[in-house]
């Protein structure tokens, strides 16, 4: 029966703390217990007192200057997991399987220093006699009540303008017996209204004598009067009973005296692209700002005004702002059009913002700088050609190869190339730059008239003279490929093939760059070389073979002759292989002789190269080239005496005779 008085008494206890220990934690919980108190912390006791090292369960330390950098520690085993319920109460989780015996109970704070109970927390074992529960005692409630008071105020300006927003920092104080629960502090009536977000400020709670610094914003009423200025708070809060409680402050800020004005301005501007072009798009962007007092009724910003740069756009020149509040600044996008007229450099574009202000119509006028750009242009260049050959004749067809360079900074459009002179006479006055004999643009109509290519020197084949090219980028090229056939009547000399380029400038007006490529023609002279005695088909190995060139001036100049050099194949030329000539005058000739002499059969040739001045001074040459068949000459027959006819020269002597000589030789007595 005593075992079981014991056990009762015991889950009694466990449930009378557990309800006090949820009604406190409950209140506790209500707010967040941020508040930092002062002096160093002091151990008063704790709860439970003894425990089983079986059991897992939580212990409660009392006492004062708490923080939640407080921690609760049990000398000889260490820090425990800590809970800061408030300035007076920690709680903590009490490891299992302790080792029995009496543990001192610490609080330790890194700020507050560590303060260390006056008993210690008995642990027993499983095993160990159920020791007496300590008799447990309802407290006694705390008499009175919580009070809160507003001290130590300040603002922040202390001095503001209607309409001005003041930080106010004050301090709350509990000056009650109760800790005050679930404070909140709003604005009362009155000349203020909360800023964004400041509708209600909530605190932790303020034990007895407790304080805590509090930060509120709020806005002035444009119609705010001048001079001080109450702001009214009003504090709501509880204590741990429930009873709600409000208490009522007073603050005070300075209202200036502004006169009321209104006034709008422009306050920043930016113009895309920058810097503009003539004749083209751009869109303005303009802030305005309303830097008086009060509220400016539809306003209207408009981009024009006596000699305006900007021509309306798609939306016209004037946009509505609105209503501009004090201090508010508004965005106005506005696409024009840039004036062709305009010349290039900063120039000012005037902006008038106006408004309604006691139904009474106001205007602000102000100006925006815009840069204009350079106008952008074409230019022609030609930067290559070709005929094909350095030297052409009369008569030669040649193809012209051009390579043409836009070395602007516009695109050239719709160009058209022609192959001569173009005249042009236009309404109004008109300039340019090219290469070659000039170039020129103008405005108004224009009749174009094409001359052709001067002298008639070459005409082209295939086409007409004029082609269309179309657009060159800036920086683009275009080659050209046009076949051309020389004039067979023209002399000797360096032609001047023009090449006009017409194409329109971004800005509308027409460019015409009028180029030109040298041709050199050299016309051969009429000369006639003949053989006075032709090469023969046939000639002899060995045999000498005589030749006459005859060079004859058919022409109506003087041919410069400068030399001759004959050359032979499978021939020798003991003599003349080179040799000097004279100008040969029209209608008369200049001779050549020469002897060859054929040195081995087979084909025999011989080559005159006739040397002159042509008409621009350059030693120029042609060949005349004649063959034969060279032969070797075929041996005499051999005599063939008649038949009974002594050979010639042979007379026979008697053989007796001979004998008789040969030894009348032998004896030395005759030849």
């Amino acid at each position: 029966m005593r075992i079981k008085r014991i056990l009762l008494q015991m889950i009694l206890a466990v449930l009378i703390m557990t309800a006090l220990g949820t009604a406190f934690n409950g209140s506790a919980q209500d707010t967040a217990p941020t508040e930092t108190p002062a002096g160093p912390v002091a151990v008063t006791g704790f709860e439970p007192t003894q425990v089983l090292n079986s059991d897992s369960r939580s212990i409660t330390v009392f006492g004062v200057n708490f923080a939640s950098t407080s921690v609760v520690r049990l000398v000889g085993v260490g820090v425990l997991s800590t809970s800061f319920l408030n300035s007076t109460t920690l709680t903590a989780s009490l490891p299992s399987n302790l080792t029995p015996g009496v543990y001192q109970i610490q609080v330790v704070d890194p700020v507050r220093g560590t303060s260390t109970a006056a008993t210690g927390l008995q642990v027993y074992g499983p095993t160990a006699t159920p020791f007496p529960l300590a008799t447990f005692t309802i407290p006694t409630p705390q008499p009175g009540q919580p009070s809160l008071i507003v001290r130590g105020f300040r603002a922040q300006p202390e001095i503001i303008a209607p309409g001005g927003t003041v930080t106010l920092i004050f301090e709350i104080v509990n000056v009650g017996t109760r800790p005050a629960e679930g404070i909140s502090i709003s604005l009362g009536e009155g000349s203020f209204t909360p800023a964004i977000g400041e509708s209600t400020v909530t605190i932790p709670t303020i034990n007895p004598g407790g304080t805590f610094e509090v930060s509120l914003t709020v806005v002035a009423s444009a119609t705010a009067e001048p001079g001080p200025a109450s702001v009214p708070l009003v504090m709501a809060y509880r204590d741990f009973e429930g009873e709600n409680y409000t208490s009522n402050a007073t603050l005070s800020v300075t209202i200036l005296d502004v006169e009321v004005a209104s006034q709008v301005t422009v306050t920043g501007y930016s113009i895309t692209p920058d810097p503009v072009t003539p004749g083209t798009a751009a869109l303005v962007h303009v802030e305005v700002t309303n830097t008086g007092t009060v509220t400016v009724n539809s306003a209207l910003i408009r981009v024009a005004g006596e000699n305006s740069l900007l021509l309306p756009g798609e939306r016209g020149d004037t946009l509505p702002l609105g209503d501009i509040a004090p201090g508010q600044t508004v965005t106005a996008e506005l696409p024009m059009i840039v004036s062709s007229a305009a010349e290039p450099g900063p120039k000012a574009q005037p902006i008038v913002v106006s408004f309604f202000r006691d139904n009474e119509r106001q205007e602000s006028t102000g100006s925006i700088t815009i840069n204009v750009a350079a106008p952008t242009t074409a230019l022609m260049l030609l930067q290559d050609y070709s005929t094909g050959d350095e030297v052409l004749e009369p008569g030669d067809r040649f193809t012209l190869s051009l390579t043409l360079h836009n070395v602007g900074d516009a695109t050239a459009e719709n160009a058209l190339l022609t192959f001569g002179t173009v005249s042009t006479s236009t309404g109004g006055s008109g300039s340019g730059s090219g290469s070659g004999s000039g170039s020129g643009s103008g405005t108004g109509g224009s009749t174009t008239t094409t001359d052709g290519i001067p002298g008639n020197a070459f005409a082209p084949l295939g086409s007409g003279n004029t082609i269309f090219i179309g657009n060159i980028q800036p920086d683009g090229v275009f080659t050209v490929d046009q076949p051309f056939i020389v004039n067979g009547t023209v002399t000797s000399g360096i032609y001047n093939l023009p090449i006009t380029l017409r194409y329109r400038n971004p800005d509308g007006s027409q460019s015409q760059e009028n180029l030109q490529a040298s041709i050199v023609v050299i016309a051969r002279p009429r000369i006639q070389s003949t053989l006075i005695n032709p090469l023969p088909d046939t000639v002899f190995v060995g045999e000498g073979v005589p030749l006459t060139l005859e060079i004859r001036n058919n022409g109506t100049a003087i041919v410069d002759l400068n030399r001759i050099v004959i050359s032979a194949v499978n021939a020798d030329i003991p003599d003349g292989a080179e040799q000097e000539l004279s100008p040969v005058r029209a209608d008369d000739d200049a001779a050549v002789d020469v002897v060859i002499f054929p040195s081995d059969a087979g084909e025999v040739s011989v080559t005159f190269t006739i040397y002159y001045m042509d008409d621009l001074n350059n030693e120029r040459s042609y060949d005349l080239t004649f063959t034969s068949e060279a032969l070797i000459p075929e041996p005499p027959p051999e005599f063939t005496p008649m038949p009974g006819l002594p050979e010639e020269g042979v007379v026979e002597e008697p053989e007796e005779d001979l004998l008789a000589r040969l030894l009348l030789s032998f004896l030395g007595l005759g030849g």
